[in-house]
Formats: C-alpha cells, sequence, structure tokens
C-alpha cells in the first residue's frame, strides 16, 4: 500500500515536471514569436519612414529648381523662397525658416521646415553656400512614422551661375540695311537676367577700334534684343556687348551689316 502512494507522488511530480517543460517551450516559443513579429512590423515602419525622408529631399529639390523668384534679379535657386512659396501654396512648411548672409539671392543662406501628412512627418534641413567658381546645395530631411525614423542626405554642386556672362547666339546675329537706316537684332540669355546690350558700330573687324557709331538694344520678344539706327553708307562692322545684373560682361564676334 505505501509503495502504491509512493509510485502516485513519484508519478505526480513527473507529471509537473513535463507540464513545467511543456510551458517553458510554449512561452520560449511565443516570446520568439512576438518579437519576430515586432522585428517586421519594425522593419515595416523603417520603410515608410525611409520613404517619407525621401519626400522631403523630393519636395525640396522641386522648389529649389521650379520656385526661382523673378525678384530681385540673379537669383539663381528658389530653395531660399521655399517658406512664401510653400505656404502660400500648401500651408505645409510649418515653423519654415530662412537664415543666413545672403538668402535675399540666395547665395548662402540655411533653411528649416517640416512638413505633417496624416500620422507621418519629414523635417527638412537644407544649406546653399558658395565654393570656389560652384555653389553647393546640401539637403539633410528625417522621416517620422510610428515611432521610427530614417534620415537621408543629399549634396549638389553646380557651378555658380552668378559668375557666368551673358550668352550671345552667334547664329541670331543680325545687322540689315534699309536706305540710311539699319536694325541690329541679337538673342540674348542669361540666367542672372540681362541688365544692358550695346551694339558698337566701327569700320573694321578690329574690336580696338573706336566706335563710328552705336545704340543701345532693348528686348523684344523672348530672349530677343533689337535697336535701330540711322547710319550712312559706307563698310561697316557690328559687335554686341551684353552684360548681366551682376555686372558680367560678354561679347559677340564682329559681323558686317548687310543690305536688306
Amino acid at each position: 500500500m505505501q509503495n502504491l502512494k509512493y509510485q502516485k507522488g513519484v508519478s505526480l511530480i513527473m507529471v509537473f515536471f513535463i507540464m513545467t517543460i511543456m510551458l517553458s517551450v510554449v512561452l520560449g516559443i511565443s516570446t520568439i514569436t512576438y518579437s519576430e513579429f515586432k522585428n517586421v512590423r519594425s522593419e515595416g515602419d523603417s520603410i515608410v519612414s525611409f520613404y517619407v525622408a525621401d519626400s522631403g529631399i523630393e519636395k525640396t529639390l522641386y522648389y529649389s529648381r521650379n520656385d526661382i523668384p523673378s525678384s530681385p534679379l540673379g537669383v539663381t535657386n528658389g530653395v531660399c523662397n521655399i517658406c512664401s512659396a510653400c505656404s502660400a501654396r500648401e500651408g505645409s512648411c510649418v515653423a519654415c525658416e530662412a537664415v543666413g548672409d545672403d538668402c535675399n539671392y540666395c547665395r548662402k543662406c540655411q533653411i528649416t521646415y517640416t512638413t505633417t501628412f496624416g500620422d507621418k512627418e519629414f523635417k527638412v534641413l537644407a544649406n546653399i553656400f558658395p565654393n570656389g567658381d560652384f555653389y553647393n546645395l546640401d539637403i539633410s530631411s528625417k522621416g517620422y512614422y510610428n515611432k521610427t525614423s530614417r534620415a537621408i542626405s543629399l549634396q549638389i554642386a553646380n557651378k555658380d551661375l552668378s559668375s557666368s556672362v551673358p550668352t550671345i547666339d552667334r547664329s541670331s546675329l543680325r545687322a540689315v540695311r534699309s536706305g540710311t537706316g539699319v536694325t541690329i537684332s541679337a538673342t540674348i540669355t542669361d540666367p542672372d537676367g540681362i541688365a544692358s546690350v550695346l551694339a558698337h558700330i566701327r569700320d573694321s573687324h578690329d574690336q580696338n577700334d573706336p566706335d563710328i557709331a552705336n545704340t543701345p538694344l532693348e528686348r523684344g520678344e523672348g530672349d530677343m534684343f533689337a535697336g535701330s539706327l540711322t547710319l550712312k553708307n559706307g563698310p561697316y562692322f557690328v559687335f554686341i556687348r551684353a552684360c548681366d545684373s551682376n555686372g558680367n560682361c560678354g561679347q559677340s564676334i564682329s559681323f558686317p551689316i548687310i543690305n536688306q
């Protein structure tokens, strides 16, 4: 009888240990499964955060390239105008600020802003600054979603357009005589804006010779500049000098006046 009671006691202890082991295995598997589930979900949220950050980069580049203000003349980048342009168009650039030594012409400036849409948000820090004959635009964007965040940075180095001279299209150069009147025209472009165009008339190809006459050319349709003057008959040559709003000047080759 005692032996039977002893065997029942041992069986109870063995069942207890087996149940404990099984419970430990189940809890272990549950912990691992939950941890994996959290990791998968976190990776998904992290991917969303990455694309939210990328939206900040793309939005800043859009304004940089497409919202260049017309005033003042000489502005070559729209990123410094993003606070007014974005607020007027979308109202989504929160806490937007542009500070620096030259934000007016967007040569040296730091821009910060935040955009929130739904449960997603990105914060942007953009810096534009001169670097020799180039200007650098550095953009950093950090995206947030469901307690995860990802950051992206982009650096762009472009030719400093403020140091470029006006481009005078050689194929567009015209100087046509009709009686005593001469009409001079050319297509001239410059990203900083054209400030002045002057046509010089001389009796030789030598651009160091003194002017016989000169006349300003005014902007007409598109990038076409034209002017006219009265000039007696003779073999004359013209060269055009154009200056942009920053004082950078360029000149054309000499070309003859032809009869209509």
